[in-house]
C-alpha cells in the first residue's frame, strides 16, 4: 500500500536515488530494484542528466491532485475492494541550485528575482500516480537543447503551464503519459499525446485516459468490456479522434519500401502542428533470439532533416529525413528513432524495421504498418491528392521542355531558350509538400526577401491582403545550384475544397526564371495545348485544377505582371465627372487601342494637347483628352466609366517627342514615384502600348501636376 506521510514540500539536490526512493515510497513497490530497473524511469534519469538539461535541483510536492487521475480513479479504482489513494505526487526539475530554506523564503517574501530565476531554469515535472508499475500519470520535460536548436529539426511544442505552490511556471513541450494497463493501453496513450500536441486542442482541456478509452468503444458493443482495457484497434483510434472533434485519416503503409511514404506523411503534417499516430509490430532482440511482442502504437512529434538535403538527388525533401521523434509510452518522450532500417530474422524470415533503444541491453525492432492522423474537419484534401497533382504538373513541364528543345534544334530563339532554361531549373529541383496555415504563409512571406510575384503581381500585398482558407497545401520547389539551395516557386492549394473543384489558389515566384516558367505555363493553357495533352484520364484529372486556375485568371496573370492588379478609382469623383443623376457622363473623344495596333490608330493625337490614359482590365490603353478647365473636369475615371483599371497616367508631347508618366491619383496613387514598381509598369506601357508612337518615359522632374 502506498504511503502518504511525507512533508508537503521537499527541496533536494538532484540525485538518482532520491527519485527512485520517492517513487518506491509513493507507489508501494515492494522491492527497490523493481523501481530502479523500470524502463521509463531509467530514461527519465538519463534525460535529466543530459548535458543540455543538467538537472541540479528537485522540488517534490507530496500531495497533488491530478484531474486526469481523479477521473480515472472514479471510473475504476474507486470501485476496487482494497482502498487506493486518489492523490498523486509531483516532482519538479530545475537546472539551478537552491535549497529548501531559500525556496520557502522566496515564497513568503514574494522574491521576484528568485521566482524569475525559477522560470528561467525550469526543466519540467513528473506526476506520479499512487499505483505500482505504471506510475507516470504525466511527464512534461523541456526538449533537449540540440533537438530544438539544430537547423533542420522540427519538433512539436505547446505551452504547458503549472502552479508550484502559487508560483506560475511554464515550458514549451509535448506531455507524455504512460499507460496504466487498466483504463488505458498504448493506443490510449498515443491518442492522449496526439490530442495534447495538435494545434486544435489546449493542454488544459485534455480528456483523461479513461475518457479516451470510452470514446473509442462507446458507439459499438464489440463483445468485450471497456475496463480493464486490452488495447484499441485502428478503427477505434479513429473513432476516438472523431469523438474529440478531429477528422481522422487511416493510412495503410506498404509492406515494402514503407519509409518513403512514412517520411512524406510526417513531413507534410508535422509542418501544420499535426502529430501522427504510428502503429505496427514490435519485436524484441535478446542475444541471438528475436520474438514478437505484439502490436504497438506511438505518437510521432517531430523529425530531423539534414542541412544538405537540397544537394541530394531526392525528388522530395522528406525522403532525406534521417530521424523521427516519438513519444513511446514504453520508454519516454522525444525518443530519437533513426530512419535507417535494420534487418533481423524472425521465424526464419528476414525483415527490415526501425530500431528502438529500450535500454542498454535490449533493442526493439518496430515495423510500422498504419498511420492515423487527426485533422481539423475543414481539411478535406489529403497529402496523396496534392502529391499526385504535383507529380502530374512535373510531367507536363517535362513535355513543355521537350517541345521547346525540339524547336531549338532547328532555330535559334534566345527568348525561348530562356524559357527552356527556367523549365530545366524547375525539373531539377527538390519539392517540399506540407500542410500549413494561411497565417504562416503570410508571416513567412513578409520576411522573404526573394519574393518576386504572386500570381504575376509584383507586390507582396497581393497575397498578404488576399482572403485565404485557414489551411493550405503548399508545394514548394527549391533549385539545386551545387550544395546550396534557393527558393524557386510555391504552388498553393485550398485544403478545404472538393477534389474536383478550384483547388489551386495560385503561385509565388521567387525569381525571374520562375516567373518566366509561369508565363509559359499560362500561354500553354491559354492556347489549349495542355488541355489536348495525350495522357491518362487520371493525369488529366490531376492537372485540371491548374488549368482551371489559369482559365479563370485569363490574361490577368500576364497583365498583373505587366501593369499590376485591377483597382477601382482611389479618389472621389470631381465636379464634372458625374451628373445630377450620379452617373459618369459618356465621353465621345475616348479611344481604346489594343496592343499591337498600327500607328494609324494614334492619328487623333495632337501635339499641342495633353492627354490622359488608363490601362483597362484587358490590358488595352484607353486615351482621351485631359479636360480640366473650371468646373468641367473629366479625369481618368471618365475614360472607363469609373470601372476597375490597372494603372493610368498622362501623355504629352515635349521637344517633338511623346512622353508618358503615371500621374493619376485615381488609378496610380498606390504606386510610389521613382520606385522599381513605378519604373516597371511605365516601361511596359511605353514599350508595349505606346510603342507605335515611339513614346518615352517622362523624367520625374518633367512631370506635369497630377489631375
Amino acid at each position: 500500500m502506498p504511503q502518504s506521510n511525507l512533508t508537503p514540500l521537499s527541496v533536494v539536490d538532484y540525485k538518482d536515488d532520491y527519485i527512485i526512493n520517492f517513487v518506491r515510497h509513493k507507489t508501494g513497490w515492494s522491492e527497490r530494484n523493481e523501481v530502479s530497473k523500470k524502463t521509463q524511469l531509467i530514461y527519465l534519469i538519463r534525460y535529466l542528466k543530459d548535458q543540455s538539461i543538467d538537472c541540479k535541483t528537485i522540488v517534490a510536492e507530496d500531495e497533488y491532485i491530478d484531474r486526469h487521475f481523479l477521473e480515472d480513479y472514479a471510473e475504476y479504482y474507486a470501485r476496487c475492494f482494497p482502498a487506493h489513494p486518489r492523490e498523486c505526487s509531483r516532482l519538479h526539475f530545475f537546472s539551478s541550485s537552491f535549497d529548501e530554506h531559500e525556496f520557502k523564503e522566496a515564497l513568503s517574501t514574494n522574491n521576484a528575482e528568485f521566482i524569475k530565476a525559477l522560470q528561467e531554469h525550469y526543466l519540467g515535472f513528473a506526476v506520479i500516480r499512487p499505483i505500482p508499475h505504471t506510475f507516470f500519470a504525466k511527464l512534461c520535460l523541456r526538449p533537449y537543447g540540440r533537438l530544438i536548436s539544430t537547423q533542420g529539426s522540427s519538433v512539436l511544442r505547446k505551452t504547458v503551464s503549472v502552479s508550484l505552490f502559487g508560483v506560475k511556471l511554464s515550458l514549451q513541450t509535448i506531455p507524455f503519459i504512460e499507460q496504466d494497463k487498466v483504463v488505458s493501453a498504448c493506443a490510449t496513450s498515443a491518442i492522449w499525446t496526439a490530442l495534447s500536441a495538435t494545434s486544435e486542442t489546449q493542454v488544459s482541456h485534455l480528456p483523461s485516459p479513461s475518457a479516451i478509452t470510452k470514446s473509442a468503444t462507446h458507439l459499438v458493443n464489440e463483445g468485450s468490456r471497456v475496463f480493464p482495457t486490452t488495447g484499441l484497434t485502428p478503427p477505434q483510434v479513429a473513432r476516438s479522434l472523431s469523438y474529440y472533434g478531429l477528422a481522422p485519416i487511416v493510412i495503410s503503409l506498404p509492406t515494402a519500401d514503407y519509409m518513403d511514404t512514412l517520411k512524406e506523411q510526417i513531413y507534410a503534417y508535422i509542418s501544420n502542428e499535426t502529430p501522427l499516430i504510428l502503429g505496427g509490430d514490435v519485436y524484441e532482440k535478446q542475444q541471438d533470439e528475436v520474438r514478437h511482442l505484439g502490436k504497438h502504437l506511438v505518437c510521432v512529434v517531430g523529425y530531423n532533416l539534414p542541412d544538405s538535403v537540397h544537394a541530394t538527388e531526392c525528388q522530395a525533401s522528406s525522403k532525406a529525413i534521417d530521424k523521427i521523434y516519438i513519444h513511446d509510452d514504453r520508454i519516454g518522450p522525444f525518443i530519437k528513432v533513426k530512419t535507417d532500417l535494420n534487418t533481423f530474422t524472425s521465424n526464419s524470415k528476414d525483415t527490415a524495421g526501425l530500431t528502438l533503444k529500450v535500454d542498454t541491453q535490449h533493442d526493439n525492432f518496430f515495423i510500422p504498418n498504419v498511420l492515423i492522423i487527426g485533422l481539423n474537419h475543414k481539411v478535406r484534401i489529403s497529402y496523396d491528392q496534392i502529391w499526385a497533382i504535383r507529380d502530374t504538373f512535373e510531367t507536363y513541364l517535362n513535355g513543355a521542355a521537350a517541345s521547346i528543345e525540339d524547336h531549338l534544334k532547328t532555330a535559334e530563339d534566345p527568348q525561348l531558350k530562356g524559357t527552356y532554361d527556367s523549365l530545366q531549373m524547375a525539373l531539377k529541383g527538390v519539392w517540399d509538400v506540407s500542410l500549413i496555415t494561411s497565417t504562416r504563409v503570410k508571416e513567412e512571406l513578409r520576411n522573404e526577401d526573394a519574393f518576386m510575384t504572386f500570381n504575376g503581381v509584383v507586390k507582396k500585398t497581393a497575397l498578404l491582403l488576399k482572403s485565404l482558407p485557414k489551411y493550405i497545401w503548399r508545394c514548394r520547389l527549391h533549385t539545386r545550384p551545387g550544395v546550396k539551395s534557393s527558393l524557386f516557386t510555391d504552388l498553393l492549394f485550398d485544403s478545404t475544397e472538393i477534389p474536383q473543384g478550384r483547388l489551386m489558389i495560385g503561385y509565388i515566384s521567387y525569381s525571374a526564371e520562375a516567373q518566366k516558367m509561369w508565363v509559359h505555363v499560362n500561354e500553354l493553357i491559354k492556347n489549349r495545348i495542355w488541355q489536348h495533352y495525350e495522357t491518362s484520364a487520371e493525369r488529366k484529372s490531376n492537372i485540371g485544377c491548374v488549368i482551371k486556375f489559369f482559365n479563370d485568371q485569363g490574361n490577368s496573370v500576364i497583365l498583373n505582371t505587366m501593369y499590376g492588379p485591377l483597382g477601382l478609382p482611389r479618389r472621389e469623383l470631381k465636379h464634372g465627372e458625374k451628373d445630377k443623376y450620379e452617373d459618369i457622363p459618356q465621353r465621345t473623344d475616348v479611344h481604346t487601342i489594343r496592343t499591337g495596333s498600327h500607328k494609324d490608330r494614334f492619328n487623333f493625337l495632337e501635339a499641342e494637347k495633353k492627354y490622359i490614359w488608363v490601362i483597362n482590365e484587358m490590358g488595352d490603353i484607353v486615351i482621351g483628352e485631359d479636360v480640366s478647365k473650371g468646373d468641367d473636369v473629366q479625369g481618368h475615371p471618365t475614360l472607363i466609366d469609373g470601372k476597375p483599371g490597372r494603372i493610368a497616367g498622362e501623355l504629352f508631347k515635349e521637344a517633338d517627342t511623346w512622353k508618358a508618366n503615371l500621374k493619376s491619383r485615381a488609378y496610380s496613387g498606390h504606386v510610389k514615384a521613382g520606385s522599381d514598381e513605378y519604373d516597371h509598369y511605365l516601361k511596359q506601357v511605353v514599350s508595349v502600348n505606346l510603342a507605335p508612337i515611339e513614346c518615352q518615359i517622362a523624367a520625374l522632374s518633367m512631370e506635369r501636376p497630377p489631375e
